[in-house]
């Protein structure tokens, strides 16, 4: 067997042990948006989490389980809150255009 194809039976067979749960793969992040404290940024802008969900369109499950830690923000959403931190009130107007279109929406049966 040639080295390429070495490498490539050996990352099988480490997609297998982990597959089975014999083996745990490190996991590799490409350099996205720098982590965002949640929790800090709706605290300082003084806002339940109720009023920050709602303000900038993020569903409440998905901040309270940011802010839990339970999950982390994914790519996206982490690229939405450096937006609310340096552009909260574009942000806002964003969302309140986005709802009222979805709204529209509705009302007209599409």
């Amino acid at each position: 067997m040639s080295a390429r194809n070495d490498k490539i039976a050996q990352g099988l067979g480490e997609a297998l042990g982990a597959r089975r749960g014999e083996l745990e793969l490190k996991r590799y992040r490409g350099s996205g948006p720098a982590p965002v404290d949640a929790r800090a940024l709706r605290e300082g802008m003084g806002l339940t989490q109720e009023a920050f969900a709602e303000t900038f369109g993020i569903p409440l499950a998905n901040l309270r389980a940011w802010e839990q830690g339970l999950r982390r923000p994914n790519e996206q959403a982490l690229l939405l809150l450096h937006l609310i931190r340096r552009h909260p009130k574009i942000v806002a107007e964003a969302a309140r255009e986005r709802r009222a279109g979805a709204e529209e929406r509705r009302a007209v049966g599409h």
